[in-house]
């Protein structure tokens, strides 16, 4: 599968983006729409409908149809809210969905005025501990998962769960925006395999070296390690599938993946691409330390 960026939708007629606001608004049967529920039937999204006309407010008068008076919500206001249905919940953190659901205003507005929603649950003296230590690699399998599962580019409004494990706004936190998350990726994605995988073997000869005995009865130990970027190019080079009951996170919610060796690593087996695979929690688990051989 092609990982390529769609264009910019800057071209496209006002009166074209109207239209398409005009007909979610009819399949819906509401004479005022929010920007989750547009995002989850137009053709386009919010964010180039905001762009393009200065906040979705706007486009919604021009569209003939009742625009939310969020504009004028102080941010005082909106972080009081937050704070309101974190109590209700009696959580410490809150989701955009939950929010939705209980607050007063729309999540959407709130990750406007803010930039992210993460930013937001900041300012709340909220937690956003779903995203503590999540690295590049992580992000980017799980992109990449919902990329193949879409069978397109994901927008903003696909990243939520169980599609997706992350949301919209973590991408924008860590990357600055959705754009530049996506651009991250592509580039990431298409990198030159042969040069990652070589990166990655000299990687694990330097923690080699770096383990050199001290004396001649010392036995050297080679470094288990294998880094984000092999799992990735291993788990793609297999399909995102498990290379023995052939199980996807893309077609079954719940599948999780590992990337095992083909010769056990406890019998001197390489961390070398050829004798890596992709295999699902229960299959790696079943499998433990016996050979593909055995």
């Amino acid at each position: 599968m092609e990982f390529k960026l769609e264009p910019y939708r800057r071209n496209i007629p006002e009166e074209t983006l109207l239209k398409d606001i005009i007909e979610v608004s009819k399949q819906l049967g509401k004479d005022c729409i929010g920007e989750r529920e547009y995002n989850a039937k137009g053709q386009y999204t919010s964010g180039t409908i905001r762009r393009r006309f200065g906040s979705w407010s706007k486009a919604m008068e021009m569209a003939g149809l009742k625009a939310n008076n969020w504009q004028n919500v102080t941010d005082e206001n909106y972080i009081q809210d937050i704070k309101r249905v974190a109590e209700a919940l009696g959580k410490n953190s809150v989701t955009q969905a939950e929010y939705d659901d209980l607050g007063k205003y729309s999540a959407s507005a709130i990750s406007n005025r803010f930039e992210t929603w993460l930013k937001a649950l900041a300012l709340a003296g909220l937690e956003k501990t779903r995203n503590i230590g999540v690295t590049e690699e992580e992000y980017f399998l799980n992109l990449e998962k919902v990329w193949r599962t879409l069978g397109r580019q994901p927008s903003g409004s696909d990243m939520c769960k169980p599609l997706s494990a992350y949301s919209v706004d973590a991408y924008a936190d860590r990357y600055g925006t959705w754009r530049k998350a996506l651009e991250a990726f592509v580039e990431y994605v298409n990198r030159d395999d042969e040069l990652s995988v070589q990166s990655d073997e000299k990687l694990s000869e330097k923690t080699s070296a770096a383990t050199k005995p001290k004396s001649k009865t010392e036995i050297p130990k080679k470094t288990r390690h294998i880094s984000w970027r092999l799992r990735f190019l291993i788990m793609r080079r297999d399909g995102f599938k498990c290379c023995n009951c052939g199980r996807s996170p893309a077609t079954e919610v719940g599948v999780i993946l590992h990337v095992d060796h083909k010769k056990a690593w406890s019998k001197d087996g390489p961390n070398d691409y050829e004798n890596l695979q992709t295999l699902c929690s229960v299959c790696n688990i079943g499998k433990s330390d016996l050979d593909d051989s055995e």
